[in-house]
C-alpha cells in the first residue's frame, strides 16, 4: 500500500494537517516513515478514535493504550532483532569496539618499527636526499597500506 503525506491525510479525512500530526502523536495514526502513512491505517484509527469518544472512553486513555501497544510491539521487534542476530546490545558492542580499538593501536604502533631497519638501510646507499625521501615515503606507504588491509578484514 502507498504511503501518503500528512497534507493528503488531512484532506481525505477533513482535518487540519496539525492535527493528523498531533493525532500521529497519540498514536491514532501510525507513521510510516517521516511525514508518511498508510491511508487504510489511518482512516481505521480514525474511526477508532471518533468511535471510543462517542461511546465515552476518555480520548487519553484510549491514546495511552495505543502508546502502550506501540512500545510492546517495538519490544517485541528488538527481542526478534536478538534472536536473529540483527541487535546487539550496547555492552556487547563497546566490547567488540575496545577490541577493534586495541587492535588499531597495536597495529600502528608496529608501523614504525617495521620501518626502521629499511629506512636505515638507505643511509648506507649512495642516493640523494629526493631520491631517499621519496624511498621513505614508499615504505611508509606500503606499511600504512598492509596495516589498513589487516584491519580491513578485522572480525569480532
Amino acid at each position: 500500500m502507498a504511503d501518503y503525506s500528512v497534507k493528503t491525510i488531512a484532506e481525505v479525512l477533513l482535518l487540519d494537517p496539525r492535527r493528523v500530526q498531533q493525532l500521529s502523536k497519540e498514536g491514532i495514526f501510525p507513521r510510516k516513515s517521516r511525514g508518511q502513512y498508510d491511508l487504510i491505517e489511518c482512516v481505521h484509527g480514525y474511526i477508532r478514535f471518533l468511535r471510543d469518544q462517542t461511546r465515552g472512553r476518555d480520548p487519553e486513555r484510549v491514546a495511552e493504550e495505543k502508546k502502550i501497544t506501540i512500545e510492546n510491539r517495538k519490544m517485541k521487534e528488538m527481542e526478534r532483532g536478538k534472536q536473529e542476530k540483527t541487535l546487539v546490545s550496547s555492552a556487547d558492542m563497546e566490547r567488540e569496539l575496545a577490541k577493534l580499538f586495541t587492535d588499531v593501536k597495536t597495529r600502528i604502533r608496529s608501523i614504525a618499527p617495521k620501518c626502521a631497519q629499511g629506512i636505515a638501510a638507505l643511509k648506507s646507499t649512495k642516493k640523494n636526499d629526493r631520491e631517499i625521501i621519496a624511498d621513505i615515503q614508499e615504505i611508509l606507504r606500503k606499511e600504512h597500506d598492509d596495516a589498513l588491509t589487516e584491519l580491513s578484514t578485522w572480525k569480532p
